[in-house]
């Protein structure tokens, strides 16, 4: 179990476990439940297990690692992903809080402002071979998280500043005229190259034909930046895709953002409300589906 990703919720495994037995189960065998012994255990295990996925950055693991001022979280134990990835640390630092360990979660934070400060964004992790995407925004949810443990104005101005760079990052290089977002990267063609060659194995629908092989690639490029590497939900064009998912953290961060604009008296509620509205209004416009009852 060495390989476990601590990102995953208790309450996902159990949901996993349940779902797996009544799939096997005959109607004359109901699903059997876990009981609160295992879910004991499994907490107890989590918990055992965190200090093997806390690093900093004296051990860096590779001349491409980009280092960063705090502790961090990778989302395993293994040598394989021994990185800061964006998205993973954000459902780690649940855990963490859960946990009672509130100031790794917090140095969590801390890094992902650092990133943010130095590159406009959070890269998929911190590598640059990985820093020509950002992953799905959860650095607001991430604030938001620590708020209760940093109270201090310097703290929140400081978090306020970071996600303001960072949602103008994804307005200004992920957005359609409408205002809402879509992922995609900002590879070099060198970069895609190296990208297509590296996921080739994984995609055996590659087209070979050169501009169709470059169009599939920034495809798969986006898909990576969205987390859902890779998947059928884009068919092969997901820059095209409004996505409700990132759109809705998106929503998170202007409604953090008008809650430290609030809390820091800076006259900027107002505008971040506006921007929520707006978003708000355009989601429901535009994908929600009355007849199924849900947004598409």
């Amino acid at each position: 179990m060495n390989r476990l990703k601590f990102h995953v919720l208790i309450g996902s495994l159990a949901l996993l476990a349940a779902q797996a037995t009544a799939i096997a189960a005959t109607p004359a065998e109901p699903a059997v439940e876990p009981t609160p012994a295992d879910v004991q255990a499994v907490k107890a295990y989590v918990h055992e297990e965190w200090p093997g996925t806390i690093r900093t950055t004296h051990e860096l693991t590779s001349p491409k690692e980009i280092p960063l001022p705090a502790p961090f979280t990778v989302p395993t134990t293994d040598k394989i992903f021994h990185n800061f990835f964006y998205w993973d640390t954000y459902f780690t630092s649940i855990g963490l809080v859960r946990d009672g360990q509130a100031q790794t979660a917090c140095d969590n934070a801390e890094n992902m402002m650092y990133l943010i400060e130095q590159l406009g964004f959070v890269p998929n992790s911190n590598t640059t071979n990985r820093d020509n995407r950002s992953q799905p925004p959860v650095a607001a949810l991430q604030v938001e998280l620590c708020m209760p443990y940093q109270t201090g104005r310097a703290w929140r101005l400081r978090a306020y500043t970071a996600l303001e760079q960072e949602y103008a990052f994804w307005m200004t290089f992920r957005s359609f005229p409408d205002g809402l977002n879509h992922y995609g990267s900002h590879a070099t063609p060198n970069q895609l190259k190296a990208f297509g060659e590296a996921i080739r194995p994984r995609l055996p629908t590659m087209p070979e034909e050169p501009v169709a092989r470059v169009r599939f690639t920034l495809h798969a490029l986006a898909v990576a930046e969205s987390g859902w590497d890779f998947t059928p939900r884009w068919e092969d064009r997901c820059p095209e895709f409004a996505p409700v998912d990132l759109n809705s953290l998106l929503f998170a961060t202007e409604r953090v953002e008008a809650e430290l604009a609030k809390a820091l008296g800076n006259g900027q509620e107002a505008k971040w409300q506006a921007r929520m509205q707006h978003r708000l209004e355009t989601m429901r416009r535009l994908m929600w589906n009355p007849v199924k009852g849900s947004v598409l």
